[in-house]
C-alpha cells in the first residue's frame, strides 16, 4: 500500500519559511490561480480580436453599419475564432503563466524548494517518459472499450496534420504540467503543512474539478471523472514522490484524446487528429458525448481502477 511516511515532497514542503493557516491558503491559491489566468486570457485575447475583426463577413456588416447583423453575426464569428486550431495553441501555450506564477508564490513567498514541488534531476527523463506511456495506454484502453462495445465508431483522418500535431503536443505538454505544478505540485503540498495529506489530496482534486466548470457542456458525472483523475494524479505523485510523472500522464491523457483520436478534450473543439472516434448515438452514459470521454462512466471505472493500484500494489521505500 502507497506510504507518504518517508516523501521526500511532503518533508522539503515542511521547511517552508511561510505557511498560512488553512483558509488563508485557499484564499492565496485563488489569488495565484488567478494572477495565472489573467495573463494567460491576455495574451490569448490579441490574436482572438484579430481574428474576430478580420473576418470578411463581419466585416462587410461593419462596413454597411447595419447593426442587426453585427449583433448576430459578432457571437458565431466569436465562437468560430475561438475553436480555431492556431487559437487553441496559442491558448495551451499560453498556460505558461499559470505555470510561472505557482513557481514564482512557491518560490518567493512561501520559500518552498524545487524539490517540494516533485521536481528532481535524477531520472527525470525516465520518469516523464513512464507517465507519459500511462497516460495514452489509459486514453486508448478507454476507446477501445468504447469502440468493442459499439458506442465509437473509428476512421483514419483524410490528410494526418503533421505540423499541428507537433505543435500540439509541446501545447499539451505545457498545459498538463501548468495544472499540476498549480494544484498539485502546488496546492496540494502546501495545503498538506495544515492538515492531513488525505484531506490535502481531497480538496485539490475538487478544486481541480471546479476549474473546469467553465468548460462547454460540463454536467455531474464529468465533474466526479475529472476530481477522480485528481485523485489519481494525487496519489500518484505521492506514491512516485515526483511531480514529472503526473505532468506526462495528464499531458499523454488529453494529447491522445484530442490528437490521435480526434475525440473533445473536456468539451473542447475537434482538433487536427491523426484518427476520429465519434459517438454513436445520443446516449452520452459510457461515450460522453459531445463533452469527450470524461463525461462518460468508462473513465470512472478505469480511473478507479488506476487510483486503486496507484495505492495497493507493493511500493519500494523512498530515501529521504
Amino acid at each position: 500500500m502507497i506510504s507518504c511516511k518517508n516523501n521526500n515532497m511532503l518533508a522539503q514542503a515542511r521547511e517552508a519559511r511561510f505557511q498560512p493557516k488553512f483558509i488563508i491558503q485557499i484564499l492565496l491559491f485563488m489569488a495565484v490561480f488567478g494572477v495565472g489566468s489573467a495573463i494567460s486570457s491576455a495574451i490569448v485575447t490579441i490574436p482572438t480580436i484579430i481574428g474576430i475583426f478580420t473576418d470578411q463577413e463581419l466585416l462587410a456588416a461593419i462596413t454597411a453599419g447595419n447593426i442587426e447583423s453585427i449583433i448576430s453575426l459578432a457571437l458565431d464569428v466569436t465562437m468560430s475564432v475561438m475553436e480555431k486550431p492556431w487559437i487553441m495553441l496559442i491558448s495551451l501555450f499560453a498556460t505558461v503563466a499559470t505555470t510561472i506564477a505557482a513557481f514564482l508564490y512557491c518560490r518567493k513567498i512561501e520559500r518552498r524548494s524545487f524539490a517540494s514541488m516533485g521536481f528532481q534531476k535524477q531520472g527525470w527523463f525516465k520518469r516523464y517518459l513512464t507517465g507519459y506511456f500511462i497516460g495514452t495506454v489509459m486514453l486508448l484502453l478507454c476507446a477501445l472499450i468504447l469502440w468493442l462495445i459499439g458506442d465509437l465508431d473509428f476512421a483514419f483522418a483524410e490528410k494526418i496534420p503533421v505540423f499541428y500535431l507537433l505543435a500540439f503536443f509541446v501545447g499539451f505538454v505545457i498545459q498538463g504540467m501548468s495544472e499540476e505544478v498549480l494544484v498539485r505540485g502546488y496546492f496540494m503540498v502546501s495545503l498538506g503543512n495544515r492538515c492531513r495529506t488525505a484531506t490535502a489530496v481531497s480538496i485539490s482534486s475538487v478544486v481541480f474539478a471546479l476549474l473546469h466548470l467553465g468548460n462547454p457542456g460540463i454536467n455531474l458525472l464529468a465533474l466526479l471523472n475529472i476530481a477522480l483523475f485528481g485523485t489519481f494524479m494525487a496519489v500518484y505523485i505521492l506514491r512516485t514522490d515526483n511531480l514529472l510523472g503526473a505532468c506526462a500522464i495528464h499531458s499523454a491523457w488529453n494529447f491522445a484524446q484530442g490528437n490521435l483520436l480526434g475525440i473533445r478534450v473536456s468539451g473542447t473543439a475537434h482538433l487536427p487528429t491523426v484518427a476520429v472516434m465519434n459517438p454513436i448515438g445520443e446516449q452520452s452514459l459510457f461515450h460522453g458525448g459531445d463533452f469527450g470521454l470524461e463525461g462518460g462512466l468508462i473513465v470512472t471505472f478505469v480511473t478507479l481502477a488506476a487510483i486503486a493500484l496507484t495505492v495497493f500494489l507493493p511500493q519500494k521505500s523512498h530515501k529521504t
